[in-house]
């Protein structure tokens, strides 16, 4: 919302100085930086599909879940298993413990 406002706010001042005054141009800045804007978003927003769409899944599909007990998990964690429960399933989360924002120490 910032930035629209900001935008908007960019477009209205160079049509106004544009436009009233002794400022003759025909240069029409206020569509360049509209259209300038519109192809940052743009690219923004490819970046951000492509991103999303290389994450993997924490569960390719249904059949690949096992159910295990309480105990079964205290002990794979005891033996040094990087799991956690997340929404009733049990992730390993060995290989995403290094991209965690809050490092890996605060996973332990």
């Amino acid at each position: 919302m910032i930035l629209l406002s900001a935008t908007l706010g960019l477009f209205t001042g160079i049509y106004h100085y544009r436009h009233h005054g002794d400022h003759k141009f025909d240069l029409p800045l206020e569509w360049i930086h509209v259209g300038a804007m519109i192809g940052i978003f743009a690219l923004a927003e490819f970046i951000y599909r492509m991103n999303f769409s290389n994450e993997s899944s924490f569960v390719s599909s249904r059949k690949d879940l096992l159910l295990i007990t309480v105990e079964n998990f205290n002990k794979r964690v005891e033996r040094g298993e990087a799991l956690v429960i997340l929404d009733d399933l049990v992730l390993d989360i060995k290989k995403y413990q290094w991209d965690h924002p809050g490092g890996t120490f605060s996973l332990k």
